[in-house]
């Protein structure tokens, strides 16, 4: 089973999303930037899905850091709440989290199953 590493400040969106993707994957949970930095140095972490806007270190400045030490940055997906501001976010949070998943899902069957 693959290691996501599951990035948000908030701990809501992080339980609801471990419930919707635990059947597939086994699910890491960070806070914040500094944290995923650890859990992926400590942990054989295969995905990262992260939020966006994070206090201390946003997740466009995690998905540099994790790309520089060699992770694939086609295994690092974000997402945000925001509107679109150009950043390169795969998904956006909306009321529906179970949306979200299903469609995390989807792009990583396209991306690494086909």
């Amino acid at each position: 089973m693959q290691t996501l590493l599951l990035v948000d400040d908030d701990p809501d969106t992080r339980l609801l999303l471990k419930l919707k993707l635990r059947d597939r994957f086994e699910i890491l949970e960070a806070c914040d930037g500094h944290k995923a930095l650890e859990l992926v140095r400590t942990h054989g972490v295969d995905l990262v899905l992260s939020d966006v806007h994070m206090p201390r270190m946003w997740g466009t400045v995690l998905r540099d850091a994790l790309h520089r030490q060699g992770f694939p940055r086609d295994r690092i997906f974000l997402m945000t709440g925001c509107a679109s501001d150009g950043l390169g976010v795969d998904f956006r949070k909306g009321a529906n989290l179970n949306e979200l998943a299903q469609a995390f899902l989807k792009k990583v069957d396209q991306r690494f199953v086909s």
